[in-house]
Protein backbone atom coordinates (compact mmCIF):
# COMPACT_ATOMS: atom_id res chain seq x y z
CA UNK A 1 0.00 0.00 0.00
CA UNK A 2 1.24 3.67 -0.89
CA UNK A 3 0.53 6.76 1.27
CA UNK A 4 1.40 10.07 0.76
CA UNK A 5 1.73 12.72 3.22
CA UNK A 6 2.52 16.45 3.09
CA UNK A 7 5.14 17.55 5.07
CA UNK A 8 6.75 20.38 6.57
CA UNK A 9 10.20 18.65 5.63
CA UNK A 10 12.16 16.50 4.24
CA UNK A 11 12.48 13.96 7.18
CA UNK A 12 10.03 11.70 9.16
CA UNK A 13 10.63 13.90 12.29
CA UNK A 14 8.88 16.82 10.31
CA UNK A 15 5.00 17.50 11.18
CA UNK A 16 2.27 17.38 8.78
CA UNK A 17 1.85 19.59 6.75
CA UNK A 18 -2.01 21.54 7.06
CA UNK A 19 -1.46 22.76 3.69
CA UNK A 20 -2.29 19.99 1.18
CA UNK A 21 -1.64 22.07 -2.32
CA UNK A 22 1.03 24.68 -0.97
CA UNK A 23 2.95 21.53 1.23
CA UNK A 24 6.28 22.07 1.37
CA UNK A 25 7.15 18.15 0.50
CA UNK A 26 5.66 15.18 -0.19
CA UNK A 27 6.53 11.78 1.25
CA UNK A 28 5.58 8.67 0.28
CA UNK A 29 5.83 5.66 1.92
CA UNK A 30 5.11 1.93 0.64
CA UNK A 31 5.78 0.04 3.64
CA UNK A 32 9.43 -0.33 3.40
CA UNK A 33 10.74 2.73 1.57
CA UNK A 34 10.10 6.90 1.40
CA UNK A 35 10.46 8.62 -1.53
CA UNK A 36 10.67 12.66 -0.63
CA UNK A 37 9.14 14.95 -2.95
CA UNK A 38 9.52 18.52 -2.98
CA UNK A 39 6.74 20.49 -3.78
CA UNK A 40 7.49 22.67 -7.07
CA UNK A 41 4.26 25.01 -6.78
CA UNK A 42 5.20 27.36 -3.82
CA UNK A 43 4.04 30.44 -5.42
CA UNK A 44 1.70 29.64 -8.54
CA UNK A 45 -1.77 29.31 -8.56
CA UNK A 46 -1.79 26.39 -11.48
CA UNK A 47 -1.45 23.63 -9.48
CA UNK A 48 0.77 20.88 -10.98
CA UNK A 49 2.37 18.59 -8.60
CA UNK A 50 5.29 15.45 -9.43
CA UNK A 51 2.87 13.31 -8.27
CA UNK A 52 1.23 9.91 -10.13
CA UNK A 53 -2.36 9.94 -8.25
CA UNK A 54 -2.84 6.54 -9.97
CA UNK A 55 -0.12 4.68 -8.34
CA UNK A 56 -1.18 5.52 -4.61
CA UNK A 57 -3.54 3.84 -2.40
CA UNK A 58 -3.76 6.68 0.60
CA UNK A 59 -3.32 9.90 1.32
CA UNK A 60 -2.94 11.45 4.71
CA UNK A 61 -4.18 14.84 5.43
CA UNK A 62 -5.20 18.04 8.09
CA UNK A 63 -6.89 19.83 5.63
CA UNK A 64 -8.22 19.56 1.84
CA UNK A 65 -9.64 21.61 -0.39
CA UNK A 66 -13.15 20.38 -2.61
CA UNK A 67 -10.82 20.59 -5.60
CA UNK A 68 -7.85 18.44 -4.39
CA UNK A 69 -10.36 16.02 -3.10
CA UNK A 70 -12.07 15.64 -6.21
CA UNK A 71 -8.59 15.32 -8.01
CA UNK A 72 -7.55 12.60 -5.59
CA UNK A 73 -11.15 10.98 -5.61
CA UNK A 74 -10.96 10.19 -9.25
CA UNK A 75 -7.81 8.26 -9.03
CA UNK A 76 -9.53 6.14 -6.39
CA UNK A 77 -6.99 7.39 -3.37
CA UNK A 78 -8.35 6.96 0.15
CA UNK A 79 -8.60 10.19 2.23
CA UNK A 80 -7.60 9.80 5.83
CA UNK A 81 -7.63 12.52 8.75
CA UNK A 82 -4.98 13.12 11.13
CA UNK A 83 -4.39 15.82 13.36
CA UNK A 84 -0.89 17.46 13.06
CA UNK A 85 2.09 15.82 14.84
CA UNK A 86 5.26 13.80 13.17
CA UNK A 87 5.10 11.71 10.81
CA UNK A 88 6.37 8.81 12.49
CA UNK A 89 3.58 8.92 14.52
CA UNK A 90 0.96 9.36 11.57
CA UNK A 91 2.46 6.21 10.30
CA UNK A 92 1.91 4.33 13.81
CA UNK A 93 -1.81 5.82 14.47
CA UNK A 94 -2.39 4.70 10.50
CA UNK A 95 -1.45 0.88 11.02
CA UNK A 96 -2.89 0.87 14.50
CA UNK A 97 -6.43 1.93 12.40
CA UNK A 98 -6.96 5.55 14.43
CA UNK A 99 -7.10 7.26 11.59
CA UNK A 100 -10.35 8.03 9.82
CA UNK A 101 -10.98 8.07 6.50
CA UNK A 102 -12.95 11.27 5.05
CA UNK A 103 -16.18 11.80 3.34
CA UNK A 104 -17.01 13.79 0.56
CA UNK A 105 -19.65 15.44 2.95
CA UNK A 106 -16.80 16.08 5.48
CA UNK A 107 -14.73 17.91 3.26
CA UNK A 108 -17.52 20.16 2.01
CA UNK A 109 -18.64 20.93 5.60
CA UNK A 110 -15.08 21.61 6.56
CA UNK A 111 -15.09 24.08 3.27
CA UNK A 112 -17.70 25.82 4.43
CA UNK A 113 -16.77 26.23 7.70
CA UNK A 114 -13.19 27.93 6.84
CA UNK A 115 -15.87 30.44 5.17
CA UNK A 116 -17.46 31.49 7.68
CA UNK A 117 -17.17 34.69 9.75
CA UNK A 118 -14.55 34.47 12.12
CA UNK A 119 -15.58 34.23 15.56
CA UNK A 120 -13.24 36.36 17.15
CA UNK A 121 -12.46 40.30 16.58
CA UNK A 122 -9.49 41.63 15.64
CA UNK A 123 -6.98 43.75 17.81
CA UNK A 124 -8.35 46.75 14.81
CA UNK A 125 -12.25 46.21 15.42
CA UNK A 126 -12.76 48.60 18.24
CA UNK A 127 -10.55 51.34 16.75
CA UNK A 128 -12.63 51.71 13.48
CA UNK A 129 -15.93 51.37 15.24
CA UNK A 130 -14.95 53.92 17.79
CA UNK A 131 -13.21 55.93 14.41
CA UNK A 132 -16.50 56.05 12.94
CA UNK A 133 -18.67 57.00 15.25
CA UNK A 134 -16.54 59.59 15.97
CA UNK A 135 -15.58 60.68 12.00
CA UNK A 136 -18.59 59.38 10.54
CA UNK A 137 -17.26 57.75 6.98
CA UNK A 138 -14.42 59.64 6.88
CA UNK A 139 -12.44 57.50 8.81
CA UNK A 140 -9.66 60.30 9.48
CA UNK A 141 -6.35 58.99 11.05
CA UNK A 142 -6.81 55.36 9.51
CA UNK A 143 -3.63 54.95 7.33
CA UNK A 144 -2.26 57.46 4.49
CA UNK A 145 -5.60 59.24 3.68
CA UNK A 146 -6.67 62.03 4.03
CA UNK A 147 -6.15 64.32 7.33
CA UNK A 148 -2.41 63.57 8.20
CA UNK A 149 -1.14 66.54 6.76
CA UNK A 150 1.78 66.93 4.57
CA UNK A 151 4.32 64.33 3.81
CA UNK A 152 7.62 64.97 4.96
CA UNK A 153 10.29 63.75 1.88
Amino acid sequence: MRMLIPSTGDKLESLLDQRFKHASYYIIYDGKEFEIIGNNVHHSHHHKRDIDWNKLDVVIVNQMGIESFKETRESNVKIFYSPVKSITNILKAFKSGELKELSEEEIVEAAHKSLEKPSFKSRFSGKIRNGIKRFGKAKIGFGRGPGLGKRHH
